[in-house]
């Protein structure tokens, strides 16, 4: 995909269009978030309402949407980018734990084998005169000569290497990342601060080979930029050898050194991409120092009588107004107004310290009290609309009477016997209501014996 967006045949003239962009639109004085909003018209309106705009707004527009689609397309850039070294690194480090524990497993399984070995100095059939070179056959027969150096480590408790073997996993990657990540590299432009300026060289010389069509194990080791490496990388960056002098740079594994410190500088936001919307400075957010030489003409264009006058008299007069509100706030404290601080001692001892509110405060037994009010006074409305929908509901409304205080059944409710849904006598099937009297507790209607009333349904 990134390769296809390289050689898009629109590409170079989408990259005119916005180097034309970035004149025009700064002479225009538009902040970036106007141009951000401009762009967003052309994808709201529709093609044939853009057409019959005037030509110079639509052309506006359309000139604004290419230049911030050409930094959205660099976001993705570098957001891919971003995820991909992050994703080679999580890979690697997951290999190293598995040879890391691959590694203790055999050391331990091979503990045996090198009790064997370490018994052949005791064993008294072999006589002194013996020659060592034979002694050692029969070590490599009880233990492969590639396992001696792990069981020794792990006899000694050498704790295993797994930064040697996460570089040593990157260069069996070196085919995925110069597909995938080469690419991205080169079609973008990094800046970055002076303190960046090691990881920058190293940047530029890798962009400029790569531009070039060049592959980096064609130049001379010493050519490289070295001032990346650190202490604790720096020796996993050449290969093994017994003399320091015939120790190599791998190449390989400075190229992904250098995409991965990028990477970390890019999220950091040392390293800023300035043809973008999210990776760019934070100088560029900034005015214009051009603009910025007449500062006067800018704080008037703001409008904000504060910034034009001078710093010593704004900082006067905001120190006058706090010792006004710190005279203000001391002399209610002394009067007694303020209800929540209290005052102890006289004279040079006197202390003041905050009231705290206790558990049995007042007020919050006031709060509870309206609180439980509120709750009574709901339940009455509940009960009242209660019996207002039975009377309405029972067949006989209006035939209630108040006896003391209690609601009473009529004289027509259910006589004969106690079904769940017995018939009335005037034979309307309606099922009887249970009345509740004032006390809350309820009120059967009459029947002829109690068991009557005892199976009748809640």
């Amino acid at each position: 995909m990134v390769s296809c967006v390289r050689r898009w045949p629109g590409a170079n003239s989408l990259s005119r269009l916005y180097e034309f962009g970035q004149t025009f639109l700064a002479s225009a004085g538009l902040s970036n978030e106007s141009v951000k909003y401009y762009a967003s018209l052309v994808q709201f309106y529709t093609v044939y309402k853009l057409q019959r705009m005037a030509v110079p707004t639509a052309r506006l527009y359309l000139l604004c949407f290419a230049f911030h689609r050409f930094r959205q397309i660099n976001d993705n850039l570098i957001e891919a980018f971003i995820h991909l070294v992050g994703q080679y690194e999580q890979q690697a480090k997951l290999a190293s734990e598995t040879s890391a524990i691959k590694a203790m497993t055999e050391a331990s399984t091979n503990l045996k084998a090198a009790g064997q070995v370490l018994n052949l100095f005791l064993d008294q059939s072999i006589a002194d005169r013996t020659p060592f070179s034979k002694i050692k056959q029969k070590a490599f027969a009880l233990l492969d000569p590639e396992r001696f150096a792990l069981v020794a480590d792990y006899m000694r408790d050498i704790e295993f290497d797994k930064t040697a073997c996460e570089w040593a996993y990157y260069g069996t990657l070196h085919s995925k990342f110069k597909l995938n990540l080469r690419h991205l590299f080169c079609n973008l432009d990094f800046a970055g601060l002076v303190d960046d300026a090691p990881l920058l060289e190293a940047v530029a010389f890798l962009q400029e080979l790569l531009r070039q069509g060049k592959s980096p194990r064609q130049v001379k080791h010493a050519d490289f930029p070295t001032g990346i490496f650190a202490k604790g990388v720096q020796r996993y960056m050449y290969t093994a050898a017994e003399k320091r002098k015939d120790k190599r740079l791998d190449v390989d594994r400075y190229e992904f050194l250098v995409y991965r410190l990028l990477r970390n500088a890019l999220e950091a936001g040392n390293i800023y991409v300035r043809d973008s919307n999210d990776f760019r400075s934070f100088e560029d957010d900034l005015i214009r120092a051009e603009r910025w030489r007449d500062k006067d003409a800018v704080l008037r264009e703001i409008g904000a009588p504060v910034l034009l006058a001078p710093i010593e008299e704004t900082l006067a007069a905001f120190h006058a107004d706090l010792e006004a509100k710190f005279e203000r706030v001391n002399q209610r404290i002394e009067n007694g107004d303020n209800k929540h601080i209290k005052i102890t001692g006289t004279g040079d001892k006197r202390r003041w310290s905050l009231i705290y509110p206790s558990e049995e405060e007042p007020h919050q037994q006031s709060v509870l009290r309206a609180v439980a009010q509120h709750r009574r006074r709901r339940l009455v409305a509940v009960r009242r609309r209660k019996d207002r929908l039975s009377e309405r509901l029972h067949p006989c409304s209006g035939a209630l009477r108040e006896t003391g205080g209690r609601s009473a059944p009529c004289s027509c409710l259910h006589r004969r016997h106690g079904h769940q849904y017995g018939p009335l006598e005037d034979g309307g099937g309606v099922r009887p209501r249970l009345l509740v009297a004032s006390d809350d507790r309820p009120q059967f209607p009459a029947g002829r014996d109690a068991a009557r009333r005892q199976r009748w349904d809640w």
